[in-house]
């Protein structure tokens, strides 16, 4: 597990993850920060975060709670994560993404599936 989350945490994956989160831009979240201040603000926080994260003490912040009109009326109701909290959850996706894919392709039956994500977890750090 732990070259599994260094894998997420590695430089490179990270900065990927930030450069993917700035080109959807988006909204700031609960505390704020916006797209165009999350380089500075990395800068500041990344290494705490970091060692947050490794140290299983990370707690992701509450999400915006906002209300977007429907054409046809009502509402559709959204949570928006900080921008920090979306690299982060970008960061894991770049990762585990390719990892279980190939666990949920046409053909696998769901009862192999449990077996297929055991051997891609256990596996995986070679793809």
């Amino acid at each position: 597990m732990s070259e599994l989350l260094e894998k997420i945490l590695s430089n490179d994956n990270m900065n990927a993850a930030y450069k993917r989160v700035c080109a959807n831009k988006g909204a700031g979240g609960v505390d704020d920060v916006t797209v165009d201040e999350l380089g500075d603000y990395i800068k500041e926080n990344w290494n705490s975060i970091r060692e947050q994260i490794r140290q299983r003490e990370y707690t992701p912040q509450p999400v915006r709670r906002v209300e977007i009109p429907k054409p046809n009326g009502g509402v559709r109701k959204l949570g928006i994560p900080t921008v920090m909290d979306r690299v982060i959850q970008q960061g894991i996706v770049q990762v585990i993404s390719p990892c279980a894919s190939l666990c949920f392709r046409n053909g696998v039956m769901a009862s192999d599936q449990t077996e297929a994500v055991k051997w891609q977890s256990d596996n995986c750090l070679f793809i």
